[in-house]
């Protein structure tokens, strides 16, 4: 049998341990949001401390690289089937409408 006091001791602990967890994905998801606003010209990057800029660099390689495997896969498919028809895929950018209302941020780190 465990106390209250030392279930909420237990408690602190395990979220203390998944608190740099928690943090690392929170830097990365804000980074994706700046690289957007970067790309979309709301943002200058010049204007953004090097700390945030270096973050900003591996955000950004890192969705090219998954951008480039997924242009990698879908010529492989394209080039290994005869003249079927292929599906048609759907925006990487779930969510994302035309009047720039609410869009996934994260579509390729977290694909």
């Amino acid at each position: 049998m465990v106390t209250i006091e030392e279930f909420t001791e237990q408690r602190i602990q395990k979220l203390e341990e998944k608190l740099p967890k928690i943090r690392k994905e929170n830097r990365v998801k804000k980074m994706t949001n700046e690289m957007y606003e970067v790309l979309s010209g709301k943002q200058n990057s010049a204007d953004m401390h090097p700390y945030d800029q270096n973050d900003l660099s591996r955000v950004m390689k890192k969705n090219r690289k998954k951008v480039r495997e997924l242009m990698r896969k879908n010529i492989d498919r394209e080039g290994s089937t005869s003249n079927a028809s292929q599906p048609i895929v759907e925006s990487m950018v779930t969510g994302r409408t035309n009047s720039g209302g609410p869009r996934d941020p994260y579509p390729l780190l977290f694909a």
